[in-house]
């Protein structure tokens, strides 16, 4: 009776009710005696009527999650249910969040935090360049997790000895460009640092992780080399190399091979002619084979580039993205000094260190020269232009 008074007053069903009056909670059972802060029970309003498990925590949102499909009755509800919940209290009690993830789902997360601090400007964020580093280097760890079988394991369940197994198989994999040489020590090395930011400056500090379950990584050992990583042209190799640059060899010359042999070409002035020789004594005449206008201009403008880069000292990263709006006069220098001298700006965003600077070089010949060459093929030297473009005519606007 009472339920009809309801249904003909038109009262809405109850919170734990839907609009059949079908109840959420059905079969509800605690599951420790004495305990009403978790329980199991049948989600009403599913047509399975799946097991689930909510546990209460003062201050935050209850958890619920469901015990899976392959819960069916009551006894495996419950086993299923104090084991979910010794994980969930045992991550309150470490302070982590109660939400566990697999390795995927952390990486996921991380590159999303990380992509929030994209920008162009060096060391005012992370560039692109190194953004798209990280996915690499955490591409990697994920083959890894995926080769030890553990990418439906949860991260807090993973042995944390597993780490040290990383470099070891890091090392022993295929590569698919210059497989002729391993991987670097360094290359491993920085791939294991941005792996141990993720788990300690993501995982644990935003509560997935606690620092007991991180795993242990180790490092390769790198070789004390005192060598310098990169040579630098003594005055003598300066003297010849520039003056071979100059010289009609160079930027008239023939095409050479990678081990300095000209590459030769059959000669098709008179071809009867060779055609005879070669029947008669077994001789065809060949020719160095010269290079095209277009490969001209390439070497004219590398020649530039050479000539600016060394007398500015520029990281060619900065050179290639400067532009001839980035070139100006220094009034402050003399009459004489302005016919020689140019500032070059490095920009901010240009440059590797974040912080913009001016160079005041000798480079004012090299600058008409380059100007000279882009002008004969028609390609205007605007502000916005490369300094350094491909002449290409297809590639004319990129640097």
């Amino acid at each position: 009776m009472l339920a009809a008074a309801k249904k003909a007053a038109g009262k809405v069903p109850g919170p734990d009710q839907d609009e059949m009056g079908r109840k959420v909670f059905q079969d509800k059972e605690f599951l420790y005696p004495g305990l009403t802060d978790a329980w199991i029970y049948r989600n009403g309003q599913t047509k399975s009527r799946a097991w689930y498990l909510r546990v209460k925590t003062p201050g935050q949102p209850p958890f619920v999650k469901g015990l899976g499909r392959d819960v069916i009755s009551r006894e495996q509800a419950i086993v299923a249910g104090q084991m979910l919940y010794q994980e969930v209290k045992g991550k309150v009690q470490r302070g982590e969040r109660r939400v566990s993830l697999i390795t995927g789902e952390l990486i996921k997360k991380y590159l999303e935090n990380e992509s929030k601090h994209l920008t162009e400007i060096p060391k005012a964020g992370i560039v692109p360049e190194t953004f798209a580093q990280k996915k690499n280097y955490l591409k990697i760890w994920q083959a890894f997790i995926n080769h030890k079988k553990l990418a439906k394991k949860k991260i807090e369940q993973i042995n944390r000895d597993v780490g040290k197994e990383f470099p070891v198989w890091f090392q022993e994999q295929e590569k698919k460009g210059y497989q002729d040489k391993p991987f670097s020590p360094d290359y491993i090395n920085s791939c294991v640092c941005e792996v141990k930011r993720m788990y300690f400056k993501f995982a644990v500090e935003e509560g997935y992780l606690s620092n007991e379950y991180v795993p242990k990584f180790q490092t390769v050992r790198v070789p004390k080399d005192k060598a310098h990583k990169r040579d630098i042209l003594t005055t003598d190799q300066w003297n010849r190399l520039t003056a071979y640059m100059r010289s009609n060899r160079y930027l008239k010359g023939t095409r050479v091979s990678l081990d300095g042999k000209e590459l030769e070409m059959r000669k098709h002035s008179d071809h009867r002619k060779n055609k005879r020789l070669k029947k008669e004594k077994g001789y065809e005449e060949r020719v160095a084979r010269p290079i095209t206008p277009l490969e001209q201009t390439k070497r004219q403008i590398f020649r530039c580039f050479m000539l600016i880069n060394y007398s500015t000292g520029n990281r060619p990263g900065e050179l290639l993205k400067m532009t001839w709006g980035d070139v100006t006069i220094n009034q402050m220098d003399s009459k004489e000094q302005q016919k020689t001298h140019r500032l070059l700006k490095v920009r901010a965003a240009t440059s590797k260190t974040g912080m913009s600077r001016t160079i005041n070089a000798p480079v004012a010949i090299y600058m008409e020269r380059l100007k000279k060459v882009y002008e004969s093929l028609g390609m205007e030297c605007e502000p916005h232009h490369f300094l350094f473009r491909n002449p290409t005519p297809a590639r004319r606007e990129k640097n």
